[in-house]
């Protein structure tokens, strides 16, 4: 009999400095570590973007990390960023 095919989570980030980990490792980033806990409750998560730059406004991210997002095709999101908008 075959096995039902587990589908994954798409998961995109949108952020700034909190996002890519600004002072850690990649892998230290709380996107990846969300990843990894959700992964270690049997959740499908591949971390399929996350263009987060330390520094950057919310204008950056609609105009630069979006795109990205879009063409990620995630089904599930985190956003975190200041409101700025310089």
């Amino acid at each position: 009999m075959a096995q039902p095919e587990v589908q994954r989570i798409r998961y995109a980030v949108v952020g700034d400095s909190y996002s890519c980990g600004e002072g850690a490792s990649l892998k230290e980033s709380w996107p990846a570590l969300l990843t990894q806990h959700l992964s270690a409750q049997g959740l499908h998560v591949d971390l399929v973007s996350n263009p987060s730059v330390t520094g950057w406004t919310t204008k950056d991210a609609i105009d630069r990390e979006l795109p990205k997002f879009v063409n990620s095709n995630p089904n599930f999101a985190t956003l975190l960023i200041g409101v700025t908008s310089a």
